[in-house]
C-alpha cells in the first residue's frame, strides 16, 4: 500500500474549520471554530499522492486544546501516525514562564492527542526540529534568538 506524504505547514485561518473522517452526533466533523487553540492560527494539513508535485489541503490539525498557541510545526513519522512537536506561542517572551514544546500525535493527520510536555526551557527557543538517529533515540534542534542568536540540541532515548 502507499503511503500518503503528508506535510505539515502553518496556514493562518479566520474562518474555516478542519475536517475529519468521523461526524459527532449533530454531524459535524473536526474542530468547531473554538476549539483549535487559543488565538487564530491554524496548522494547516496538506497531503500528495505524487511524491509532492501537486497537494491537496485535508484541513486544520485540530488539537482541542483552547489553552495553547500551536506555532512552528515538526512532523515526525512514527510507527503508522505522526508524532507533532510544536511552540505554544503563549509561552514565547513571557517572562513568567519557560518557553514549551508539546507533543502531539495523530493516526489521521487532522486529529491529535492531547498535547503533553516534550521540553521546556527557561529562555526564548524557537522552530523545533526533531529527528528519529539510527540508534534509536531521538534529537531535537531548537533556535535561541538570545544574544548571541544559537541553536540548542537535546536528546531523547528511544
Amino acid at each position: 500500500m502507499k503511503r500518503l506524504l503528508v506535510v505539515i505547514a502553518i496556514v493562518v485561518l479566520l474562518a474555516g474549520c478542519g475536517k475529519s473522517t468521523e461526524s459527532d452526533v449533530d454531524g459535524h466533523t473536526g474542530c468547531y471554530d473554538n476549539e483549535y487553540s487559543a488565538g487564530i492560527e491554524r496548522i494547516g494539513v496538506l497531503s500528495s499522492t505524487d511524491g509532492g508535485e501537486s497537494w491537496d489541503f485535508l484541513g486544520d490539525a485540530c488539537f482541542h486544546a483552547m489553552n495553547l498557541i500551536p506555532v512552528d510545526p515538526s512532523p515526525l513519522a512514527v510507527d503508522d501516525g505522526i508524532a507533532l512537536y510544536f511552540l505554544d506561542l503563549l509561552t514565547l517572551n513571557r517572562p513568567d514562564s519557560d518557553t514549551v514544546i508539546y507533543r502531539a500525535e495523530t493516526e489521521d493527520g487532522l486529529e491529535f492527542s492531547e498535547p503533553i510536555f516534550a521540553l521546556t526551557y527557561p529562555n526564548d527557543i524557537t522552530d523545533p526540529y526533531v529527528l528519529r538517529l539510527d540508534d534509536g533515540t531521538y534529537r531535537m534542534f531548537v533556535g535561541s534568538p538570545a544574544d548571541p542568536a544559537s541553536i540548542i540540541s537535546a536528546s531523547s532515548g528511544n
